[in-house]
């Protein structure tokens, strides 16, 4: 077992899978789905985004807000002026 990170607290938007697995209750399945959403996203701007994460409870996220904390500065905007119909795939973005 990986060491529970209590010391340093973790930033969301720049954390690897290493440092995210080092958060108790995270492994290598929530690390991995939490990296896949930041960049489906662009980055986080709440800790509370971590719950529309596939499978992640209210009670993890509990667990962990503790040692998290969001950079909303490091968020990759979407310049709708100008972005093609790639780059505008957006979990909070469809067609209609």
């Amino acid at each position: 077992d990986l060491p529970v990170h209590k010391s340093k607290i973790i930033e969301l938007n720049s954390a690897d899978s290493m440092q995210l697995i080092s958060l108790k209750g995270i492994g290598s399945f929530y690390a991995k789905a939490i990296l896949k959403y930041r960049k489906l996203l662009g980055g986080y701007h709440s800790k509370k985004q971590l719950l529309e994460v596939y499978h992640f409870s209210e009670e993890k996220l509990n667990q962990i807000q503790d040692y998290i904390n969001v950079d909303s500065s490091l968020i990759q905007k979407i310049n709708i002026n100008t972005s093609n119909a790639k780059q505008l795939k957006h979990p909070y973005l469809s067609w209609s």
